[in-house]
């Protein structure tokens, strides 16, 4: 999702370099090499005379077992990521201690347990839960969160991330709602394949929200997003009937509204949106029940 400026990726890669060992790439975060095998010390060491900070690892591309003991030469790592399935020892992570930003999908064995609160610098994260790396919720530097496919917790406790302004929740299937402390000010939201998801708490937490993208949940408080005044684009997708938009009346600043697959307004009354001055771009899926066609609204927010 990413909306947050501090916290925002290009994917735009642009090849910069290959062997049969890696790739390098260039974006706008700066240069990452993919791995394709475990890095050796030569690799490594060519790394840090091109000053590559951001590495990326993929079991797929890696035959045998993955080994991260090089990460213990590399202290100067900014950003790393590793999508594995297979056992994996995740100690040596510990010794990055320059890390902003980190990605763990780790859908193997039981890992151990690593201490998030030792990553100081640490603004994103986006990791599989495990009860294992329940510290995450206390690594007071993050400012975004993605937590991805929990199946038995029914609710997380943020108030110990102090600094979070953008929170994604994925495939967290039993998953009811956040804890939050009033003084956090959450701008980013996402909620995607939560079924059972109900609500940040309390509302105070994303009184600020600015970006909101709801996807496979239909227990979701919709209209409590009616008081979140600075909203700007929201996404509403497969969340089933919702009774009215009538909640944004209030959301005069959204610019961007997005309705698909199962979402519908059970009143069909688009006329709100016609109401909203700020409101560039809007789409949906048609119900015969709806007030104005796709094409009737957009003429009348381009005028």
């Amino acid at each position: 999702m990413n909306f947050v400026y501090e916290l925002a990726g290009d994917n735009s890669m642009i090849p910069q370099g290959e062997n049969e060992k890696y790739e390098i790439y260039a974006g706008p975060s700066g240069r990452i090499l993919h791995a394709h095998q475990t890095l050796d010390a030569n690799t490594v060491a060519s790394m840090r005379r091109e000053k590559i900070t951001s590495l990326h690892i993929n079991s797929y591309d890696i035959k045998g077992d993955i080994d991260l003991c090089f990460l213990n030469l590399m202290p100067e790592l900014q950003a790393f990521s590793i999508f594995s399935e297979k056992p994996v020892d995740w100690m040596p992570i510990q010794s990055l201690k320059n890390l902003k930003k980190l990605t763990i999908r780790a859908r193997g064995p039981k890992p151990q347990p690593l201490d998030f609160t030792r990553f100081k610098q640490l603004h994103t994260l986006r990791v599989t839960w495990h009860p294992e790396w329940e510290s995450m919720l206390a690594c007071k530097s993050l400012r975004g969160l993605t937590i991805e496919n929990s199946k038995k917790i029914k609710e997380f406790d943020l108030r110990g991330l102090p600094q979070l302004k953008e929170l994604c929740l994925t495939e967290c299937l039993h998953l009811r709602r956040t804890i939050c402390s009033p003084k956090q000010s959450i701008e980013s939201l996402g909620i995607a394949s939560c079924r059972s998801f109900q609500s940040v708490e309390p509302f105070e937490a994303i009184r600020d929200l600015r970006y909101c993208v709801l996807g496979g949940n239909s227990c979701f408080e919709i209209e409590s997003l009616g008081k979140c005044a600075g909203l700007k684009r929201l996404s509403m997708n497969g969340i089933g009937k919702i009774r009215s938009l009538t909640f944004l009346s209030n959301c005069s600043k959204l610019e961007r509204l997005a309705m698909h697959f199962s979402t519908q307004i059970e009143d069909g009354d688009l006329t709100v949106l016609l109401k909203l001055p700020k409101l560039k771009a809007v789409s949906f899926k048609r119900y015969k029940n709806y007030t104005h066609t796709l094409e009737e609204l957009k003429s009348a927010i381009q005028t």
